[in-house]
C-alpha cells in the first residue's frame, strides 16, 4: 500500500520510497508469498491526483511495474499479482 507516497509526515518520519517498497516486495516475492500479495496506491490528497502534478490512479501500472521489472520480478509474476491475486481477494 502507499505506492506513490513519497513525503515527510513531520521532521522524524516519513513514508516509505517507492523504491524501499519495492525491493522489500521482491524479498516477499522471492520467500514464495506472490499469491498473497496485492500492490496498492493510496489517494488521500487532492495533490495526489495526475490532474494536480500527483502520481494518479496510474501510478502502479505506469511506474511500480518497471521497477519491478527492474528488480527481477517477472512480467509474468507481475500480472498475475495484479489479476489472479486481486480476483482472488474479491471471490
Amino acid at each position: 500500500d502507499n505506492f506513490g507516497k513519497e513525503f515527510y509526515v513531520n521532521k522524524e518520519r516519513r513514508f516509505a520510497y517507492d523504491l524501499e517498497r519495492v525491493k522489500i516486495l521482491k524479498e516477499i516475492i522471492d520467500k514464495g508469498y506472490e499469491k498473497q500479495v496485492l500492490i496498492t496506491n493510496d489517494i488521500c490528497l487532492k495533490t495526489m491526483l495526475a490532474t494536480y502534478g500527483g502520481n494518479g490512479y496510474a501510478h502502479v501500472l505506469n511506474a511500480v511495474k518497471f521497477m519491478l521489472l527492474e528488480e527481477g520480478v517477472s512480467e509474468k509474476t507481475f500480472n498475475k499479482i495484479m489479476t489472479e491475486n486481486v480476483r482472488e481477494f474479491l471471490d
